[in-house]
This record gives structure tokens, sequence and C-alpha cells, in this order.
């Protein structure tokens, strides 16, 4: 009975909405774990989409051979992602130092890549 009301007044309500509605043997909302977020959104005239999804660009690895910091031989485990690159540092203590002022280092490596052995 609960399902036949709902096959009856949910599509009357989506329709005062100006919604087309879609059966209700058929989910328009697809999740893959509880809690998820829906798949997909219908629209007002009836279509299905997914929900928009912000992609941020990858970050991209300089792959500098010297630390950032200290210009000691730097690490390949040791990174640091800043506004959309990643940097290289011999050891944490530096990490420390350049987020004081990440924006100064950055400038000193665009003004002059090949002094942290950058290659272009």
């Amino acid at each position: 009975m609960k399902k036949l009301l709902a096959n009856l007044i949910v599509p009357a309500v989506f329709a005062s909405l100006g919604i087309a509605a879609v059966a209700a043997t058929q989910s328009p909302v697809e999740n893959c774990c509880e809690g998820d977020s829906p798949k997909v959104v219908l629209l007002s005239d009836g279509a299905a989409t997914a929900p928009a999804t912000s992609t941020a660009p990858a970050a991209v690895d300089l792959h500098n051979t010297k630390c950032i910091v200290s210009l000691e031989p730097a690490s390949d485990s040791t990174t640091y992602t800043f506004e959309g690159k990643i940097y290289h540092f011999c050891c944490d203590d530096c990490i420390v130092d350049f987020k004081k002022d990440p924006t100064k280092f950055a400038k000193e490596v665009a003004a002059d890549p090949a002094k942290f052995g950058i290659k272009k």
C-alpha cells in the first residue's frame, strides 16, 4: 500500500514543481556506499546528469635536486606541495623553514630554477 501511494504521490509532487519524475522502480540516484553523495541529479526537464566535480589540476613535480632552503642534495621522499608545485627538500626542518615564507622561496625558484637543480 505504501509503495502504491508513493507511486501516485511522488510523481504528482514532482509534476506540481515542474519536474519530470522517474518511475518508482527506477532509482534516479545511485550511491555506491551508505552516506555517499548522489551520483545522478534530476533536472527540471527530467534529464539526469552527474553533479559537477571540481577536479583541480595535479601538482607539478619540479624534480629539484637541491633543497629549496639549504641547497643541500634534495630527497625524493621529503617533499612539500605549494601552489600546485611539488618541492623537494633535504630534511623536514627545511620544510618547516619553507612554510614560514613559501612565497619568498617560490619566487627564488622561479627566478633561477637551475640553482636548485631544475632542468627545463
